[in-house]
């Protein structure tokens, strides 16, 4: 019962590695009269079989995985940014690059997602290390 119960976490825990991800971090620059919001999750052995889905101001946009990346441009005006129910609301300016990023947490029984808007300077050393989510 032990050796299954541990094979089973095993597959569990491995199955968040295995997401189609890219190359390292390749900064972009926001274009004419759009916001860059980049969307991140830096890479924790815990949860990391978690994902989670993005979404800006009702439609999604990507589903964020364990050490993944995403670069999205959007027209300027106020996001409201949701993963499950965290949500983070602020305006975006056209030509300004915003980082939002996500992790997980426990919960009483499973991991629920949250995600905060993290000041450029710390967010450029955590992005760094994520890889792109195709």
């Amino acid at each position: 019962m032990k050796k299954f119960i541990f094979c089973l976490f095993a597959i569990i825990t491995l199955s968040g590695c295995a997401h189609d991800l890219g190359h390292r971090f390749e900064p972009i620059a926001p274009r004419g009269d759009m916001a860059l919001i980049y969307y991140y999750r830096p890479s924790h052995f815990l949860g990391s079989g978690v994902s989670f889905d993005i979404k800006e101001n009702g439609q999604n946009i990507v589903t964020l995985y364990n050490g993944g990346y995403y670069p999205h441009m959007t027209l300027a005006g106020y996001k409201t940014i949701t993963a499950g129910n965290s949500t983070v609301s602020f305006y975006a300016e056209s030509g300004k690059t915003y980082f939002i990023r996500g992790k997980e947490h426990m919960g009483l029984i499973f991991y629920h997602p949250a995600i905060k808007l993290v000041p450029e300077d710390k967010a450029w050393r955590e992005v760094q290390m994520c890889r792109l989510i195709k």
